[in-house]
């Protein structure tokens, strides 16, 4: 057992409750088996193709939009989605309500994202996930964004294996931002928004930052070690956002994978469903066309939990 899985294994109380040790573990578990026991439960079998995408943070289309940069490669990679049959899933903080509160305002500045949405709305092929940058004053469980209602979470029922794949964005194993959302939602709106639109803080080297440096791998990691831990304990297959930071199992370890997103500097992530294996895939733009990259093998669901 590698130390990391030993971790895990302690993190988890031996792949069962949270140790006593850890308190906001126990919290996290907590909030995560709530959100699993009250989530819509559909069936799904080999013939399903489901795409993930998440935190696309669309924005107004001004300086502190995140998504503005990589609108062309995702709006591509959707209509190709599209063609193809897959059903698109969004994990969460697709919009970036706690920068630009009026989601009408999101919808107008990217008019043809939506459109796209609402054709797989309208075939019957659309499920979203809410976010913390989603979550509005008295709307913590539930968010109406226009005509959509966006709840908590999903599950997915494996017909030929019987395995259950919970979809949750991930902020609720996260102290700062599932607990203290109001402050949190302020800093955004008040400070971080205005940093972008001074020209003082720029988005592709805050997340390049974030994504490369030590300090920035240690905070992903901590906000990842209940989600991972929360996967071991339940050998249950879990699908989030929130880190921005892509992820999938290998061979042994619990069943956890990140979608990434839609913001990193020049290129989106996403996790395919295909004929019963997921794949972790990269976007991006070659002389203007999106270019799908694989990131992973092909991963059975039976080989998972």
């Amino acid at each position: 057992m590698t130390v990391e899985e030993l971790e895990i294994k302690r993190t988890a109380g031996g792949f069962g409750r949270p140790s006593t040790r850890n308190l906001w573990t126990r919290v996290a578990f907590r909030k995560l088996n709530r959100v699993f026991e009250e989530s819509e439960a559909v069936r799904i079998d080999d013939r399903s193709r489901f795409v993930f995408f998440s935190d696309c943070h669309r924005g107004d289309n001004g300086k502190s939009d995140a998504f503005k940069h990589n609108k062309g490669i995702t709006m591509q990679a959707m209509e190709r989605y599209y063609r193809q049959g897959f059903t698109y899933v969004e994990v969460g903080d697709g919009d970036d309500l706690w920068q630009v509160p009026s989601f009408r305002k999101i919808q107008s500045a990217h008019g043809c994202i939506f459109e796209q949405i609402r054709k797989f709305r309208d075939s019957g092929r659309l499920y979203m996930v809410l976010g913390n940058h989603e979550i509005r004053r008295g709307q913590k469980h539930l968010v109406r964004k226009g005509d959509m209602s966006v709840p908590e979470g999903l599950v997915l029922k494996h017909v030929e294996t019987g395995k259950s794949i919970f979809v949750v964005h991930g902020h609720q194993a996260d102290l700062f931002s599932g607990v203290i959302t109001p402050v949190s939602r302020i800093v955004v709106r008040i400070v971080v928004k205005n940093l972008h639109a001074a020209g003082l803080v720029e988005h592709r080297k805050e997340i390049s930052s974030l994504m490369n440096s030590r300090p920035g791998q240690a905070l992903l990691s901590k906000l990842e070690k209940p989600l991972v831990a929360w996967a071991g304990a339940y050998r249950r297959i879990l699908i989030c956002g929130h880190t921005h930071r892509a992820a999938y199992p290998r061979p042994g370890d619990p069943p956890y994978f990140n979608t990434g997103s839609c913001v990193y500097p020049g290129f989106i992530t996403a996790l395919e469903l295909v004929d019963g294996k997921f794949r972790l895939v990269k976007w991006l733009s070659v002389d203007g066309e999106a270019l799908r990259v694989p990131m992973s093998a092909p991963i059975p669901i039976s080989a998972l939990g």
